[in-house]
């Protein structure tokens, strides 16, 4: 392994705060066992690994075939239980089989055919597999600063989308049948409590109203609609969605 790997490997998952937090708290809601797992767009690949060390059999996508090949080289031996992909998410079905678990971080904002492609999601799960799915909510207040940075015009080619809460629950409900939405943060995509000891003070004091407002929201569901990022969880049922 190269020096700069290994440096990887010292400060994995990353500097990113965002994505430490979320490998802090995210995997241990993963499905464990010998279960089949998608992860599209895996970014680092630390969500793909999280998975794989709960016994699940991953298949992580990413359209940049540079990233597969850093992933391949970073994970080495983990290689047994993560099968890293160059494909486009358009082109899902080309694995030609269904997945218990889909995970996609940050990355459907990025796709023109939201729609279409959660219906494509619905149809890759097999009944009761379950989607971990995170994107930026249109009436936070970071997403209003940079929808305003762009005049509030509609996202063009790997742009950024924006949805209200409706509008989410709206697109996963016309397919899944159990959805459920959760505050990740507000005043800042990743603003969390638990990176609060690498914050100035003005930015300690913001992080503990968000942390407030997020357990506030949990009796007070209307504040969920402000949050600047959610999660959204949705299971396949077993009946197929009522077109």
């Amino acid at each position: 392994m190269n020096i700069k790997n290994c440096l990887k490997r010292l400060l994995f998952p990353g500097l990113d705060l965002t994505t430490r937090c979320r490998y802090r708290w995210l995997p241990p809601l993963f499905k464990a066992g010998p279960i089949e797992t998608l992860d599209v767009g895996f970014g680092n690949g630390a969500f793909s690994l999280a998975a794989a060390r709960k016994g699940n059999r991953v298949t992580a996508i990413s359209f940049d075939q540079g990233q597969v090949d850093k992933a391949k080289s970073f994970f080495g031996s983990d290689n047994e239980r993560i099968n890293f992909l160059c494909l486009n998410a358009y082109k899902l079905r080309d694995l030609g089989r269904q997945f218990d678990q889909i995970i996609c971080l940050e990355t459907l904002e990025h796709i023109r055919d939201d729609r279409g492609m959660v219906r494509l999601f619905y149809d890759l799960l097999r009944p009761g597999g379950t989607l971990q799915l995170c994107c930026p909510n249109r009436l936070g207040l970071l997403p209003l600063v940079r929808q305003a940075q762009r005049r509030f015009r509609k996202a063009e080619g790997f742009e950024v989308r924006y949805w209200s809460l409706n509008d989410l629950r709206a697109l996963f409900e016309e397919n899944f049948g159990v959805v459920s939405f959760e505050v990740d943060c507000f005043f800042g995509i990743g603003l969390q409590a638990a990176d609060e000891k690498f914050m100035i003070p003005a930015m300690k004091c913001a992080v503990r109203v968000s942390e407030l407002l997020r357990r506030m929201s949990h009796t007070v569901p209307l504040i969920t609609h402000f949050a600047d990022s959610v999660y959204v969880r949705a299971k396949k049922g077993c009946q197929p969605p009522t077109q």
